[in-house]
């Protein structure tokens, strides 16, 4: 079993220093940046069984977009109106596990 963990965070002191950097700060859009800035960033990782015959990615019946994400938390906390709701069991999410 091997976790693939890509990710995208924000972390205060190292933007501060690259908005700094003559060489980093160009390549930075400071004003989009401020958006995001403040949520910590974002991690979707993927566990995958590694088997004789092939991978198997554990999570790939878990949510993935913005929308199938908001949907699955809307679900979860039992709103009906005004979310796109998940395609999934919001209490027991089928990994596709092999037995």
């Amino acid at each position: 079993m091997i976790t693939i963990e890509p990710g995208c965070y924000y972390i205060d002191f190292l933007l501060d220093k690259a908005l700094a950097d003559p060489q980093l700060a160009p390549h930075i859009v400071a004003d989009k940046l401020k958006e995001f800035r403040n949520s910590g960033g974002v991690r979707i990782e993927d566990d995958v069984a590694i088997w004789e015959k092939g991978n198997e990615n554990m999570n790939h019946q878990l949510p993935r977009t913005v929308e199938e994400i908001e949907g699955y938390m809307a679900k979860a906390r039992g709103e009906k109106e005004g979310r796109q709701q998940c395609g999934w069991e919001c209490t027991g999410i089928p990994t596709g596990s092999k037995k």
